[in-house]
């Protein structure tokens, strides 16, 4: 492979201390033929597509000399090196990707000069320290992808000035503060991915102002306090997960007032209380988690029928009592149930026979009775049944010896 401004086929960027006559010719360089001066003011693409390193490189000092860089494109190059302060010279940049490297350091302090930035992608490094504070001058910035790093320290209030954000990617990292009221400043923002930190604290009531956002995800985390009325205002919101945090108090009834809302996820908190009535608004819902709480009170009488499109349903591990409601049955997609560990008394519904794609079936460690419905011999579909520790008597049906599918079955 030909050179392209210090890559070699076996290093990438050794030295671009020294202007290469010609490197405006080579695959994944673009230049502005009509500019004055040496090469290194006329770059403005470094984007090899076709370029693989077969050993390690580094990002030099001296890639801040690239004055009039519009877009960096370095991702899967075995980059090994810290971010050198000299790239906040480069204020022409529109596009940074420098994922999947092996990065480390800190993300720089002079980031904050490189304002005409509308994409950085930093995701899958060894980056570590605190975002700068200075990551607030980036207001054009729109996409900001930098998870599975080690970033640690608080998110700056400054984050609130980006405010043409519409994708803020920071999962997988150890942030330990809490969510900035500033958040809410972020009224274009449509994807929030910061789960698997250490978020603390309570949700500030700014993020109701958030309308844009569609995926709202700050799962595996140390969140506390109650889940504030102005959630409801997330009207546009499709995934909400807010699971495995230490979120209390109910959920408030303005939940239901996200009628766009396919999956929540919600379990593996200390949530009190019934299962909301307005949860029968919700008539979007695909996937809801609700498992792991406190959660007491009856199943909503009406749950099958307002939820018509659901296909996963976990309330497992809760003080849930009274009886499974018959509506259970006009759930025809659902594929996963589980009410496992709970309070539940009387008979197995007849009306499950109606979930024809049904998988998984768990209402182990209740106290149900009666027999196992005649309803269950046409679900040959099912995978998993647990029916363990209830009050079922009658005979094992000897039907279950044609599931095909079944691989699981404890009674």
């Amino acid at each position: 492979m030909s050179p392209i401004i210090g890559w070699t086929a076996n290093r990438i960027i050794v030295s671009v201390t020294n202007a290469l006559p010609g490197w405006c010719l080579y695959e994944g360089i673009e230049c502005n033929a009509d500019a004055a001066g040496t090469d290194y003011g006329r770059v403005l693409f470094i984007d090899p597509p076709f370029l693989s390193a077969t050993s390690d490189g580094s990002l030099p000092p001296s890639i801040g000399n690239f004055g009039k860089l519009q877009r960096l494109v370095l991702s899967s190059k075995r980059l090994i090196s810290s971010i050198p302060d000299s790239i906040g010279d480069l204020t022409d940049l529109r596009i940074m990707n420098l994922q999947y490297n092996r990065l480390t350091g800190t993300v720089p302090i002079s980031i904050g000069n490189m304002v005409s930035l509308q994409y950085i992608g930093l995701t899958d490094n060894s980056l570590r320290g605190a975002l700068p504070p200075t990551i607030g001058s980036l207001s054009r910035l729109m996409s900001l992808f930098m998870s599975d790093n080690l970033i640690e320290g608080p998110l700056p209030d400054s984050i609130g000035a980006m405010t043409s954000m519409v994708e803020l990617h920071l999962s997988r990292n150890s942030i330990f503060s809490t969510l900035p009221s500033s958040i809410g400043l972020l009224t274009d923002l449509r994807y929030l991915f910061i789960d698997n930190n250490e978020l603390n604290g309570q949700l500030p009531a700014e993020i109701g102002t958030m309308e844009s956002v569609r995926y709202f995800d700050l799962n595996h985390n140390y969140i506390t306090g109650t889940l504030p009325p102005e959630i409801g205002s997330l009207t546009k919101v499709v995934h909400l997960y807010l699971n495995d945090n230490e979120i209390g108090g109910t959920i408030p009834l303005i939940i239901g007032s996200l009628y766009n809302l396919q999956h929540l996820r919600l379990g593996g908190n200390s949530f009190t209380g019934v299962i909301p009535s307005s949860i029968d608004e919700m008539a979007s819902l695909r996937f809801l988690d609700l498992q792991s709480n406190f959660l007491t009170g009856t199943l909503p009488i009406r749950i099958g029928y307002s939820l018509p499109n659901l296909a996963d349903l976990y309330l497992n591990d809760n003080k849930i009592e009274g009886t499974i409601p018959d509506s259970i049955g006009s759930m025809t997609t659902l594929n996963y149930i589980n009410l496992s560990n709970n309070l539940l008394t009387g008979v197995i519904p007849s009306t499950i026979d109606s979930i024809p794609y049904l998988y998984s079936f768990d209402l182990s460690y209740n106290l149900l009775t009666g027999t196992i419905p005649t309803a269950l011999y046409s679900m040959t579909k099912l995978e998993f049944i647990y029916f363990d520790y209830n009050y079922l008597t009658g005979t094992i049906p000897s039907v279950f010896g044609s599931f095909t599918n079944l691989q699981h079955l404890k009674l």
